[in-house]
């Protein structure tokens, strides 16, 4: 993988499927760092991805440009330190889905945000090697 391209946040890396987001809140697991909470799951699709989502209260946040600024930080620092998770689930053949919400009250600063996301980071990546044999085809149960 080339240096240049590994620090990408490309759209097929976005979490935009309503199906998906639905299923995520559904049946996801939580990780909270205070401010960012994260919920996921872990599935065994192919080709193997991190779809990441992002959001901020607009009852917290009256301002969508507040709230764009926070979503902008944790994109930033997401797409910066989810590379050992990125390279590991590919390894696995296992998918990821994620999504990031801002639980602050206040406009934070960058390096409040990327700590939250670094240890997020971390835990997902201790789950992922932990798991790495046992995690299930969600999206097709029966494996055809």
């Amino acid at each position: 993988m080339c240096i240049k391209h590994i620090y990408t946040l490309r759209k097929s890396e976005r979490l935009k499927s309503r199906k998906k987001i639905d299923r995520l809140f559904a049946e996801g697991t939580v990780i909270s760092e205070h401010p960012v909470r994260a919920k996921y799951i872990l599935s065994a699709e192919y080709p193997a991805i991190i779809q990441a989502g992002f959001s901020v209260s607009k009852k917290k946040f009256k301002s969508a440009v507040k709230r764009n600024r926070i979503k902008r930080l944790m994109r930033e620092a997401w797409r910066i330190h989810c590379i050992p998770v990125k390279s590991h689930l590919e390894q696995t053949k296992t998918t990821l889905s994620i999504f990031l919400t801002y639980s602050g009250t206040d406009i934070p600063d960058y390096i409040l945000v990327e700590q939250s996301v670094i240890k997020i980071v971390n835990r997902l990546h201790s789950i992922v090697r932990r798991n790495a044999g046992n995690i299930k085809d969600t999206e097709n149960p029966g494996g055809q």
